[in-house]
């Protein structure tokens, strides 16, 4: 590795460097609670059945899960695997104003946690017609 590349996982440079045009693909299954303000997602774990036996064997989750709160709900109902980022911003800004501020660096910080996570795929955007 080279002084000029960047570090694996760093999250100071951006993976995707023109996040606005991506649209992100959602990967794990929603769930709401009575009792809690968002929604969790959750994922498998492990794909494998040697996988699967192994986290029934020790007694953990076989899911990955993750509670949102209110703004990651808000983002999590945007997200249809249509819609690039920028409609995503363009439709928080328009729901919430200036509450949704920092907007660019919260929402793209937000998505690439999801990815890190597995619960999303952030994929380029299908070329128009």
């Amino acid at each position: 590795m080279t002084s000029s590349s960047p570090p694996k996982g760093s999250s100071r440079l951006p993976r995707h460097p023109n996040l606005l045009g991506m649209v992100v693909v959602p990967v794990a299954t929603a769930t709401s609670d009575q009792h809690q303000e968002g929604i969790t997602l959750q994922r498998p774990r492990g794909r494998s059945g040697l996988g699967q036996r192994l986290y029934d064997l020790i007694g953990a989750s076989p899911y990955i899960r993750v509670v949102l709160d209110s703004y990651g709900t808000q983002v999590w109902h945007l997200l249809d695997g249509r819609r690039t980022v920028a409609e995503v911003a363009a439709a928080l800004r328009s729901a919430a104003g200036e509450g949704v501020e920092p907007l660019h660096p919260r929402l793209a910080t937000f998505l690439m946690l999801l990815e890190d996570r597995g619960m999303v795929r952030i994929v380029a955007a299908a070329a128009p017609p």
